[in-house]
């Protein structure tokens, strides 16, 4: 994967960590690094191993080595489930 696929899973990963921090309810002021975290290394898996081992007809889709659905479909999914795991894991902060 070359440089604007990288670009386009780390801005597409921020936007969904900040998008956590700012319209759920955070459990603690870094939910958002968590979720970006682990949404960027789910796109990277999506884009690079489902690829290769299951999707491999969607090669044509590709941006710069990034294949762009099993991309955000794996990234979505594994901050979804992050943020599930956050809010059921973490208690509630002190008042």
């Amino acid at each position: 994967m070359g440089p604007l696929g990288f670009t386009i899973v780390i801005v597409a990963a921020l936007v969904l960590g900040l998008g956590a921090q700012y319209l759920l309810k955070p459990k603690t002021s870094y939910d958002w690094l968590i979720v970006t975290l682990t949404t960027g290394v789910g796109a990277y898996l999506g884009s690079q191993w489902l690829v290769s081992n299951l999707f491999s007809g969607l090669t044509n889709y590709a941006v710069d080595g990034l294949v762009v659905i099993p991309a955000a479909i794996a990234g979505l999914i594994v901050g979804a489930v992050t943020e599930a795991v956050i809010q059921m894991a973490v208690p509630a902060p002190a008042t």
